[in-house]
């Protein structure tokens, strides 16, 4: 066992460290390490970089090409699915997925090379081809919007660490200024923190929209008793501040006003959510018909995909509600968020249209509808 081969293969976190050291690991292959010898733990060069979080696309390639054994490596299709396209990713976020499952499908194809494939499961090349056809039909529905004009906006939903405790999240903890309880909360002790919106943290001026510019959106909601059955309900409160606060002196922690219902719980509860904006296609048939007709034929997106990116506007703020969802939406009302719970069922916050104003938006008239699906 060579020590500078393996050192040399921990030291590789990307394409480019690889190429830093490539001279060095040719030149230990040379003086005859086996490109399938193992470390003291038995692992080989390939394990080492399939173990990483991001192995590199191109070491990776580099140990097929001199024979390395991926057999010694376990299935790869778990990560490869975590990569899968969404109808919701965009072409950047296509493209990133795109090449962070490159070493994965490497891995899978030269596996599929030596050992065939099992009957009944997909191949390299069938992950291959949902990413090209995924990346196709984003730039195919981004044309057609391209040719569409005032379109609305929508924020779709994503996790990120919780650093600070201004940022936009469902559930956690609950921060309030150190004077008195504000007079709803002070009432109703069962009163919890289901969404806090930090509307700084939104995309401002590229897409119009009707929500605030800034400020601080908090939302309670009654901890429902699930141990005597009880499911959520009752009218939320809404607490909003205009400017957000520079820093936490004047405001304290408030642990026993936290969300812990099973009921209301969402997948990325206790992290902090960001706001990725997107433009929706027209919900008027003409209108889209019209901008159909403007494109050339192969850039015409099929019935299927539009359907699937109508489908994608279902959650975060300012979704475009469809089907059963559509008709928990209160008469005259526009929806101002939407988020599906992990048990079942969803939550939908909404505004008559009228009271949603941007920085003068009445919050008092928010209503929240709990719906089983």
């Amino acid at each position: 066992m060579s020590a500078v081969w393996f050192q040399s293969l921990k030291r590789v976190k990307s394409d480019a460290t690889f190429l830093d050291l490539v001279e060095t690991l040719e030149a230990e292959l040379e003086q005859g390490t086996g490109v399938d010898a193992t470390d003291p733990q038995g692992r080989t060069a390939l394990e080492l970089l399939m173990a990483k979080p991001a192995p590199s696309a191109l070491a990776v390639r580099w140990l097929l090409d001199r024979g390395a054994d991926p057999s010694s490596c376990a299935d790869v299709r778990w990560q490869i699915g975590d990569l899968y396209p969404e109808a919701t990713d965009s072409s950047a976020e296509l493209l990133n997925k795109q090449y962070r499952a490159a070493p994965y499908l490497m891995l899978l194809a030269a596996d599929e090379a030596r050992h065939g494939v099992e009957e009944g499961v997909a191949d390299s090349g069938h992950y291959a081809d949902k990413f090209a056809a995924a990346l196709a039909t984003r730039r195919r529905i981004d044309a057609l919007k391209s040719g569409c004009h005032d379109l609305c906006c929508g924020f779709r939903a994503h996790s990120q660490p919780l650093l600070h405790p201004w940022q936009s999240h469902w559930g956690g903890l609950p921060w309030l200024p150190q004077a008195s309880l504000p007079a709803p909360l002070a009432a109703d002790p069962r009163l919890v923190l289901a969404v806090q919106i930090n509307f700084d943290e939104l995309i401002q001026g590229e897409l119009p929209h009707p929500l605030p510019s800034h400020g601080l959106l908090q939302i309670y909601v009654t901890q429902p008793d699930e141990d005597l059955g009880e499911e959520p309900g009752g009218e939320p409160v809404a607490l909003f501040w205009p400017e957000v606060p520079a820093d936490a002196a004047a405001w304290r922690v408030l642990p026993e006003r936290r969300l812990t219902a099973l009921s209301l719980k969402v997948t990325d509860q206790g992290r902090a959510l960001s706001w990725r904006p997107y433009r929706k296609l027209p919900e008027a048939e003409e209108q889209l018909a019209k901008a159909m007709e403007r494109l050339p034929t192969e850039l015409r997106p099929r019935q299927r995909d539009l359907e699937q990116e109508r489908a994608s506007y279902d959650f975060g703020l300012l979704p475009r509600l469809y089907g059963y969802e559509r008709e928990m939406l209160p008469e005259g009302h526009q929806p101002l968020l939407h988020m599906m719970h992990t048990e079942h069922g969803g939550s939908l916050f909404s505004l008559p249209t009228s009271a949603l104003a941007g920085n003068a938006t009445d919050w008092q008239q928010l209503t929240h509808t709990y719906y089983y699906d």
